[in-house]
């Protein structure tokens, strides 16, 4: 009971500090949910009423049911945005179950993502469920941008090269960030640190968040240096001026995610050891609290 009451207050605390960080004073809300969906990802964002769901989980009953009830909880019928990082069956495997996560979504303005799943050979049996709901499907440029209520989303990355590239987005409000990163590695890893740095005048100024790419994979350039401190996945964070950290992923997994090499770059970031980082304030994982809430 103690150690519920004390990682209760810690949660509290960082929420806390995230809403005055992200206030904009003008009574604008922002919230944002990392789903636990196991061994993937699944992340809603609200601002000021409008919705957008970053990926839709694993193909499990018990994944499609979380993120189902969740909108249902929360009353939410329309989505301003659904966004497939990349086509990977833990990214989009929601889709596929029956009901599926968005069974009681009805409609979508917009999908995005980095490669058109009609071009997809795979995704047959999920392409009714996304037309039925779907007015508009875009594949975005770096650079391009969007709006989420008064919350800004900037595209950073949508390269399609190599399996793992995804659709990496800045969501900002007000002085908070977040930055998603699917499941990018090594090459993609350096592409979206480059875009980064320049924006570091900005990102400097502000409360960070990183969610971690390839559910804490370690997956950095080979070509690199290979102490936590000089690498690639090292490199993005750095860059992002992450103040904190999420990762997305399962209990028990067998690809024994998150690596101890990305465990080290976080607790270098934070300051802190690794035996220090589940008791951080600032260091969240889904398999270890749930869904987490900003």
């Amino acid at each position: 009971m103690k150690k519920k009451i004390i990682a209760l207050l810690l949660l509290l605390t960082f929420v806390l500090t995230l809403s005055a960080c992200s206030s904009t004073g003008d009574g604008s809300t922002f919230e944002v949910t990392f789903i636990d969906v196991g061994q993937g990802d699944a992340a809603l964002v609200e601002c000021d009423g409008e919705y957008m769901l970053i990926d839709v989980g694993i193909n499990t009953k018990a994944s499609s049911k979380k993120i189902r009830e969740l909108l249902l909880d929360k009353g939410i019928y329309e989505l301003k945005y659904l966004v497939i990082s990349h086509w990977h069956e833990d990214h989009y495997g929601g889709l596929r179950q029956t009901p599926n996560a968005l069974q009681n979504i009805t409609t979508i303005d917009a999908l995005l993502c980095n490669i058109d799943p009609y071009t997809k050979n795979n995704l047959g049996d999920i392409l009714p469920v996304l037309s039925d709901r779907t007015n508009e499907i875009i594949v975005p440029i770096t650079n391009d941008s969007y709006t989420l209520g008064s919350a800004n989303i900037e595209v950073i990355d949508v390269s399609a090269d190599q399996g793992n590239d995804s659709l990496v987005l800045l969501i900002t409000h007000g002085k908070t960030r977040f930055l998603f990163t699917g499941d990018i590695v090594e090459k993609a890893h350096s592409r979206v640190a480059n875009v980064l740095r320049g924006m570091s005048d900005e990102l400097k100024t502000g409360e960070n968040l990183i969610k971690m790419p390839h559910h804490g994979g370690y997956n950095a350039d080979p070509s690199l240096p290979s102490g936590a401190s000089d690498n690639s996945l090292a490199t993005l964070v750095d860059a992002a001026y992450a103040k904190y950290f999420v990762i997305s992923v399962g209990e028990g997994n067998s690809y024994g995610h998150p690596h101890r090499e990305t465990l080290d770059i976080i607790s270098q970031a934070l300051d802190t050891d690794v035996q220090a980082l589940e008791r951080s304030a600032y260091y969240f994982r889904t398999d270890k609290r749930g869904n987490v809430v900003f």
